[in-house]
């Protein structure tokens, strides 16, 4: 459905309102809210609403809150940067009791940083709450979640592909509170959790308990192929509160840690993330911002128009960002079978991301991705014994050293074009 109303290029400093049927069919783009005293955006009762690249910073309340006293459907919140916040930096709630869901939400590609500022540790915030049913987050960066956890899902719904890095609780926490959805399944796939449980060892890096009313509970379980790195209180990388799952719910898992019901599972348990797919895939982007993963496969991305993020995931693959200032981003393991072609980076527009759980030398912050120290980076071959990432201009091939003087081999991590004249600007460590 086509939209009919457009807000765009505004610069806000108090709550924008979508709150009833005329904003319908609304697309709101390019927005700035700063300094609002209470949320930055509130939803309630509309249809057809997509909120993409807006920067919402320094709010007391929510960054985005869809209301509980009002459904929606079919909301889209895309590429949004939410920083700062007092409260949740998403939060959607369901009330069933009085027929509040909020059918069709997607949470994509949004980052969102610093959260539950207002109360730090009251185990209530989070990076994204959701007690909607059948919700879509995906592709999401959420950093030090302060009060709660990183992502807090209390429904059905698919929560895949983000990264979570700092959260005072669990990563990802499931507590079924709420009405699950007709799906009646929750699938936690192939994220990247690091730094979890600042409050205690007791939260796992995916946490799922149980609640009062059993009946809540979804009955299926799908948890595949998620990457952990550490418990900042070496908390667990899975954690299933209660062996009353076992008889009552149906678990699919792959791919990652080993766990038992009623038990934790150490981090160190954790293998590699294998991607969804098999077969070769070749997702293209459009004229906006995307966000393209590809499998386990020979893949080739291409963003075209837009500034897009590109993550290969395995496989030998192929990355063209297009027009734009475009990310490429390295987050699972190096190896020979994993090296990647970059066929079109720009110096001057574009960026490379190093996830530190694969590369360990890199130094990084639980607060977001953080510019490449210049002492680590080196031209053609590593020199000094912190030269950890390497451009040889010759040869186009841009590797990780992993000593840092060149006595050992590197590892390759792209072939980029030659010649470029790269430099420790070009690369963020996440």
């Amino acid at each position: 459905m086509a939209y009919t109303r457009i807000v765009e290029n505004l610069v806000l400093t108090s709550t924008l309102r979508l709150d009833s049927s005329e904003w319908d069919n609304t697309l709101v783009r390019n927005v700035t809210i700063k300094n609002a005293s209470g949320d930055g955006i509130f939803i309630k009762g509309v249809k057809n609403v997509k909120i993409e690249n807006v920067t919402i910073d320094k709010v007391s309340g929510s960054g985005i809150r869809l209301s509980s006293t009002d459904s929606t459907k079919d909301v889209v919140l895309e590429n949004n940067k939410i920083t700062n916040i007092g409260v949740n930096g998403i939060g959607a709630a369901q009330r069933i009791a009085d027929g509040v869901d909020h059918p069709g939400l997607v949470i994509r590609g949004n980052h969102i940083q610093n959260t539950g500022q207002k109360s730090p540790g009251n185990g209530l915030d989070h990076g994204i709450y959701v007690q909607t049913s059948d919700v879509l987050v995906e592709y999401n960066t959420v950093l030090n979640s302060a009060a709660g956890n990183g992502i807090s899902i209390r429904s059905s719904g698919v929560v895949q592909y983000n990264t979570i890095d700092g959260a005072y609780e669990a990563g990802v926490g499931y507590f079924p509170d709420h009405m699950a959805g007709p799906s009646d399944k929750l699938v936690v796939h192939g994220n990247v959790i690091k730094n979890w449980g600042k409050a205690s060892a007791n939260y796992g890096g995916v946490m799922i308990k149980t609640g009062s009313d059993h009946s809540l509970a979804v009955d299926d379980f799908v948890t595949t192929n998620n990457q952990f790195g550490s418990g900042a209180s070496s908390g667990d990388a899975w954690y299933i509160q209660s062996s009353w799952y076992k008889g009552h719910a149906n678990f699919q898992h792959s791919g990652d840690a080993a766990w038992t019901l009623g038990k934790a599972s150490p981090a160190s348990a954790a293998a590699p993330a294998s991607a969804t797919s098999a077969t070769p895939t070749t997702p293209n982007g459009g004229s906006g911002n995307d966000w393209l993963v590809g499998g386990s496969s020979k893949d080739t991305l291409v963003g075209d128009a837009g500034d897009d993020h590109l993550a290969a995931k395995l496989g030998n693959d192929v990355l063209s960002g297009g027009t734009g200032h475009d990310t490429f981003v390295f987050d699972t393991k190096l190896s020979k079978a994993n090296r990647d072609k970059i066929s079109d980076f720009n110096v001057k527009y574009d960026s490379i991301w190093l996830d530190n759980l694969f590369m360990s030398k890199l130094k990084g912050s639980d607060q977001g991705s953080v510019k490449l120290a210049k002492k680590y980076f080196s031209l053609d071959y590593a020199k000094d014994g912190s030269d950890y990432i390497i451009y040889n201009k010759s040869t186009g091939v841009l590797s990780y050293d992993v000593d840092g003087s060149g006595e050992k081999a590197g590892v390759d991590i792209a072939v980029l074009r030659k010649g470029l004249n790269m430099s420790h600007h070009d690369f963020f460590v996440v």
